[in-house]
Formats: C-alpha cells, sequence, structure tokens
C-alpha cells in the first residue's frame, strides 16, 4: 500500500465498478498548496483479474488483435490507464454515423492509433474516459476520484501546450494537436466549463485556419468529421452559436441537427 500525502487511495477493479477506497494515515499533509499532488492508486495482486475472468483489464480492438501497450509496459503511477483505455473503446469509440462515413468504428481504426502516439492525445482520452467513467457510476462526488481527475486534466493541458511549443514556427500544427484541442473542447462543453469550451474552440478555429481549412485535416477526412461533430452538438448542449458555419457534409450528409445522445457516447 502507497501513501501521499496522508491519503493511501486503493483501485479496485470488480468489473463493472471501480471501487475507490481511501484511508487516513498520520502523515502531515502537504503545505504546498499550490502545486497538484498526484494520487497514488495501487491495484495489488489479489484484485488483478485472472485471464479467464470477464473482468480482464487488457482493452481489445473487434478484429484487430490489438493488445495495450499500457498492459505489457504500465505505468506504475497510474494502473488505472487499462481500465480506462477499455472504458473508452467500449463505451465511447463507438459507432456513429455521422463520423464513420461507411467505415463503422471508424475512431478505433483511424482516431484511436493516433491517440496513442501522443502524450496531447492520449492524456485528453484518458480524461474524457475517466470523467465518463465516474459520472457512470456517481463517483464524482468522491475526494480521490476527484484529485485523480485533477491530475489527468493538468496532464492533458501540460501536454498540449509542450506540444505546441515544441512545434518550430515555420511548420504547421500536427493532427495530433488539433484533435486534442478538438477534444478539450468537447470535454469541457460535456463536463466542464463554457467559458474554457469557447476558448479552446477558438484557438481550435486559429489553428485550423493556419492550417488552411477544414479540408487539409487528415485521418482521410476524420478529424474534419470530428471537428464539426464537436461544434454543431458542442453549440447544442451550451445553447451558442456553431464556430464552423454554414452547416458541412458529415458522412455524405448535412449536419443539420446536432444529436447529443450520440455525442455523448462518441466522444
Amino acid at each position: 500500500m502507497s501513501e501521499t500525502d496522508g491519503v493511501t487511495v486503493k483501485v479496485i477493479d470488480k468489473g463493472s465498478q471501480l471501487e475507490i477506497l481511501q484511508r487516513k494515515t498520520g502523515a502531515s499533509p502537504s503545505t504546498h498548496s499550490s502545486t497538484l499532488q498526484k494520487p497514488t492508486a495501487i491495484l495489488e495482486e489479489d484484485d488483478v483479474p485472472s485471464s479467464n475472468s470477464s473482468a480482464n483489464l487488457v482493452p481489445r480492438m473487434p478484429g484487430t488483435g490489438w493488445v495495450a501497450p499500457f498492459v505489457s509496459h504500465p505505468d506504475p503511477g497510474r494502473p488505472y490507464i487499462p481500465m480506462l483505455i477499455d472504458h473508452y473503446l467500449t463505451n465511447l469509440a463507438v459507432a456513429v454515423p455521422e463520423l464513420d462515413a461507411g467505415t463503422p468504428f471508424i475512431l478505433r481504426k483511424k482516431w484511436f492509433p493516433m491517440v496513442i502516439t501522443s502524450p496531447a492525445t492520449l492524456n485528453i482520452v484518458l480524461l474524457t474516459a475517466a470523467s465518463h467513467y465516474a459520472s457512470l457510476h456517481s463517483l464524482l462526488p468522491r475526494k480521490p476520484i476527484r484529485q485523480i481527475l485533477l491530475h489527468l486534466k493538468q496532464q492533458t493541458l501540460t501536454s498540449i501546450n509542450s506540444l505546441i511549443r515544441s512545434t518550430p514556427p515555420n511548420e504547421e500544427l500536427s493532427d495530433a494537436i488539433i484533435g486534442a484541442v478538438a477534444k478539450m473542447a468537447s470535454y469541457e462543453a460535456m463536463f466542464g466549463c463554457a467559458s474554457l469550451f469557447h476558448t479552446h474552440m477558438r484557438g481550435l478555429v486559429n489553428m485550423i485556419h493556419a492550417r488552411g481549412g477544414l479540408g487539409r485535416l487528415g485521418l482521410e477526412g476524420l478529424l474534419m468529421r470530428m471537428v464539426l461533430w464537436i461544434d454543431i452538438n458542442s453549440a447544442f448542449l451550451l445553447n451558442s452559436k456553431a464556430y464552423f458555419l454554414p452547416a458541412r457534409p458529415l458522412a455524405g450528409h448535412v449536419a443539420l441537427q446536432p444529436n447529443p445522445g450520440g455525442f455523448l457516447g462518441a466522444s
């Protein structure tokens, strides 16, 4: 059992629910309130499901045989990553006609392979998956969960800013950067703050303009459809105007109406 700032956190996967146990210790709390202290979370040997268990943490992509590198080479500081990846692939990277364009589960087949190449995109996916999972299982009131979410959000913003700063002035911003900022905007629309959503969207508009427009985005048109999908559905959720007008085709159809149900399940 590991301890940080007087709090021991134990993460147990029980298949359908993540149980967080917190125990106060005699250690003194940190006096550096301005620095986020990463919560300690561990999976003990007895808690790890067997290879035959339905609660196995190894995420699988249908028809690909893909095995998560996070399982083969786990991060000892964040053992919950495989579970969050599994939750994302199973519950969020789902088939969406407006995005798929005739290729079912395109988020798994084209978007997710890019996600795992960049800390920026990986962190925003982990943050979204963790927030969705916590909301689904009514875990948001728990302090250890809020600490984990705060740490993931800090990591996401840090990795996005680092990636932007490391891009030479004479090079265009990558699809990973644009995808991460777009997903950060959608995260704020669903789980966060409306004003921060608009901040990210204004930055996204400038980035896409610098790339030469939506048509210059990669992933064979998927990234453009994702941006438009996020834009129209976030505008609906927040009762605001879309940033990319007029409406453009999504998977061969004009996106005149938002689909909030599909949006909340495809993020």
